[in-house]
């Protein structure tokens, strides 16, 4: 969400093995500079894809322990803690114009030698991140009273077959399953978790089926409702929306939550 909004990212990391402590500076100025994926091994693929989360409080126990794949840091308290005064320094230098220049750059403080070593971050051309900045556009009015079609006029991307439309952290669905099996027409935005009423036959809540679900949602899926608003789409609730063709994407926010209409 960094690179998409073009807002500088600061990363504060600890290796206890061997005493590491590193901050990683993000600039995020245009999305062809590095981002924090940019330089995943294998290894750091497969715990991302497990969800590991790196315990300081030693190795896991209890029922805890088997919902969720954890690893000690084998780390010290200090280390933590230098990580996050390096973290402090760099945003201070930053803010402040001190010294060279901390974007796009890593520091690093090994405890066991005592040296410092700052290097360049580049961008991995392989990287599996959207490095897409998105460019910000003023909404007439309020997100849900608007519909699809208007935003991607407002884009310039008006004609244009090729679309994606993502509405706020939503999913729109096409079709939905109870407790009936089989699907059920839906053509709605969704929010995560949320279902949309009950069955009428089973009684079982009606949640958006997988397999016909959509974030971001292609124009060719929703051509039959683009002029309706998202306020009659279940996106009543809906605060900002982003339109992408191609490399290029627009990110609306309402003007109540602070972009001025035009």
């Amino acid at each position: 969400r960094a690179i998409w909004l073009g807002k500088p990212l600061i990363q504060a990391s600890v290796h206890g093995a061997t005493l590491v402590a590193q901050v990683r500076c993000f600039s995020n100025r245009d999305g062809q500079g590095a981002c924090p994926v940019c330089s995943f091994s294998e290894v750091e693929w497969n715990h991302l894809n497990l969800q590991t989360r790196f315990n300081c409080d030693g190795p896991p126990t209890g029922k805890a322990a088997a919902q969720i794949t954890k690893e000690p840091t084998m780390s010290t308290s200090f280390l933590c803690s230098t990580a996050a005064d390096l973290a402090l320094v760099q945003i201070l230098r930053h803010v402040l114009g001190l010294g060279a220049p901390v974007m796009d750059t890593m520091l690093e403080y090994c405890g066991y030698t005592h040296q410092t070593v700052v290097s360049p971050l580049v961008r991995n051309p392989e990287c599996r991140c959207d490095h897409t900045t998105y460019e910000r556009a003023p909404c007439p009015r309020p997100i849900p009273d608007c519909t699809l079609r208007q935003f991607a006029t407002l884009a310039g991307f008006d004609g244009e077959e090729l679309l994606s439309f993502r509405v706020d952290d939503m999913t729109y669905a096409e079709l939905g399953a109870c407790g009936c099996g089989g699907g059920r027409p839906l053509r709605r935005f969704v929010a995560d978790g949320a279902h949309v009423g009950r069955c009428r036959s089973c009684g079982a809540p009606v949640f958006p089926r997988p397999s016909d679900s959509h974030r971001p949602v292609p124009r060719s899926v929703v051509a039959d409702v683009l002029d309706r608003p998202l306020r009659d789409l279940g996106a009543g609730a809906a605060q900002w929306l982003a339109v992408r063709c191609g490399d290029r994407a627009v990110l609306f926010i309402g003007p109540e939550n602070g972009q001025k209409g035009a």
